[in-house]
């Protein structure tokens, strides 16, 4: 996979009975199903759980943002830092509930 390429497909569009992403192919970025589910799957061998929080602030148009280019929050974390003193090697699992009315929008960057 080359950086700054996307691979689309790689998910279901619907989750798993256990709320987690369903690995639909790998293109060439992901080398197998199993290797997939490690990603939302305890495997203390692979991961490991590193519970944290993310504060969203309010805009003046009603929305929520996380605008946070420096957004490492694993640092000195889990498995350690690794590459240039930041941990990059993470996945993030974002929980919030909220009531959805039709038509909003999550937007990521």
């Amino acid at each position: 996979h080359r950086p700054g390429e996307s691979t689309t497909n790689l998910l279901k569009r619907e989750l798993g009975l256990d709320g987690k992403p369903v690995f639909n192919a790998g293109g060439d970025c992901i080398t197998s199903r199993e290797s997939f589910h490690q990603w939302f799957h305890n495997d203390p061998h692979v991961n490991r759980v590193v519970p944290a929080k993310l504060k969203l602030a309010p805009t003046n148009t009603g929305t929520f943002v996380a605008d946070l280019p420096h957004f490492f929050p694993i640092d000195g974390l889990g498995w350690g830092d690794i590459t240039l003193g930041h941990n990059f090697w993470f996945t993030l699992e974002l929980r919030h509930d909220f009531v959805y009315h039709g038509g909003e929008q999550l937007t990521f960057r």
